[in-house]
C-alpha cells in the first residue's frame, strides 16, 4: 500500500481501529503493508532544486509532473481535506446538499493525490533507466 507521509495514514487507521473494533485487526494489518515514496526524496535518491528541500507531494508533483496541479481545486491540501471531512462527518449544522459537495470535492482531491503518486512513480522509473 503506497501512502505519501504514511505516518499520518497509519494514525488514521489506528484511530478508526479504536472506534470500530470489529475492523481493528484488518485496519492495523494495513499499516504493516504500507510503503512511503517520500523516503526516496528524504534519502536523496532524487533531488531537484524545484523541491526547495521539501519532500511534500505538493512540491514533488509540479517538479516531476508539471501538467498535474492542485491549483484551482476547492480542496487543495491535506489539512483542508482533513478539516472539511471532519466538518462533513461531525457537523450537525451542515445540510445534506453541502455535505455531498464536500464529499465530491474530497473525492476529486483524493483522486489527484492517487494519480500524483502513480505519475511520480512513472517519472522516477523513467529517470532511473
Amino acid at each position: 500500500i503506497v501512502a505519501w507521509s504514511m505516518g499520518f495514514e497509519q494514525r488514521c487507521n489506528e484511530t478508526m481501529a479504536r472506534l470500530v473494533s470489529e475492523y481493528s485487526a484488518d485496519l492495523l494489518a494495513l499499516n504493516e503493508r504500507m510503503r512511503d515514496p517520500i523516503e526516496l526524496f528524504y534519502k536523496g535518491y532524487y533531488a531537484d532544486i524545484q523541491l526547495g528541500g521539501s519532500a511534500s507531494i505538493k512540491k514533488v508533483l509540479p517538479a516531476l509532473v508539471p501538467e498535474l496541479s492542485y491549483r484551482n481545486m476547492a480542496i487543495a491540501d491535506g489539512a483542508v481535506a482533513q478539516k472539511r471531512w471532519m466538518e462533513a462527518v461531525l457537523s450537525l449544522s451542515m445540510d445534506e446538499c453541502e455535505r455531498r459537495v464536500v464529499f465530491d470535492e474530497l473525492r476529486e482531491y483524493c483522486a489527484l493525490d492517487t494519480l500524483a503518486m502513480v505519475e511520480i512513480f512513472r517519472k522516477l522509473c523513467e529517470v532511473s533507466q
